[in-house]
């Protein structure tokens, strides 16, 4: 594996952990990728997080699944993270089984505009109507809820999934869904309170196009003071891992990473949390 791809996996490997400490899934229940060219880096099935590492990369050719990488067989769901690689502009895809967002995907077809953050990923989120896990014709549900542009869906008494250019961003868009999802089912659970006030589409198109322009932006290269670009691409627009992501440098233990040395299982990563290093309760299929 050369160096690209090391960086690349480490920070699958980062975002697999942070699902677990951050309660978005359970065991080995979820799975992250990333896109590097034509190889999708992807966390491998059954197999706890806080126990990957350097040898554990499971690489495959975006174009037919071909494992190209590694020994271990790949994430159950990937027949969905392929699609989704295929159809879209998708750099990295973060899928879990967050508590609140599968809650609301047993409800409704569609979340309602409860916060206009959901203006972020297009709005309104949609639901997949439910297939058997790891079929492609799972995938092709999760494409339609992703229609027109979305970035973001939950899946019938499933999960979610989210992408982005970057696995932060992917894993962000994650984070943001179950919090609306649970603002959502706190409002409605209310009690003699009403239905939930929801923002119309001119109000969401509004929030949009004002999103646009949010935050510090990306740069390619390097400063005029010789600082490292805010994001993790390279002036060639490959994917690179680093950047603006917590971690101190390209993936070397130091700075203020969760974890504590290269993905050892230190510091208050999910190794260290509430699921220590030493379980060996593994999820079969790890979807």
């Amino acid at each position: 594996m050369d160096a690209s791809l090391e960086r690349v996996w480490w920070d699958v490997v980062r975002t697999a952990r942070r699902t677990v400490a951050e309660g978005l899934v359970v065991g080995t229940s979820g799975n992250v990728s990333a896109r590097v060219g034509d190889i999708v880096l992807v966390t491998p099935t059954g197999v706890p997080y806080d126990r990957l590492g350097p040898g554990h990369a499971v690489g495959v050719h975006v174009a037919d699944g071909r494992q190209v990488l590694g020994t271990l067989r790949p994430t159950s769901e990937l027949p969905t993270h392929l699609a989704v690689y295929r159809e879209t502009s998708a750099r990295a895809i973060v899928h879990t089984h967050a508590l609140h967002a599968t809650a609301v995907s047993t409800l409704v077809d569609k979340l309602p505009n409860v916060h206009y953050m959901a203006a972020a990923t297009g709005f309104p989120v949609l639901v997949a109507r439910y297939e058997l896990y790891g079929t492609p014709e799972l995938g092709r549900e999760v494409l339609r809820a992703l229609r027109d542009g979305r970035t973001a869906c939950l899946m019938r008494n499933h999960g979610t999934l989210a992408y982005a250019d970057t696995l932060d961003r992917a894993f962000d868009h994650t984070a943001q869904l179950e919090w609306m999802c649970r603002l959502w089912l706190l409002a409605r659970s209310a009690v003699d309170a009403g239905t939930p006030r929801t923002l119309g589409n001119r109000e969401m198109t509004r929030v949009a196009e004002k999103l646009r322009g949010y935050g510090q932006g990306e740069r390619a290269g390097q400063g005029g003071d010789g600082s490292e670009e805010w994001g993790p691409y390279a002036a060639d627009g490959s994917y690179g891992g680093g950047g603006h992501s917590g971690e101190g440098g390209p993936y070397d233990g130091g700075g203020h990473s969760s974890e504590g040395g290269p993905y050892d299982g230190g510091g208050h990563s999910s190794g260290g949390g509430p699921y220590g290093g030493d379980r060996d309760d593994a999820v079969p299929d790890g979807r």
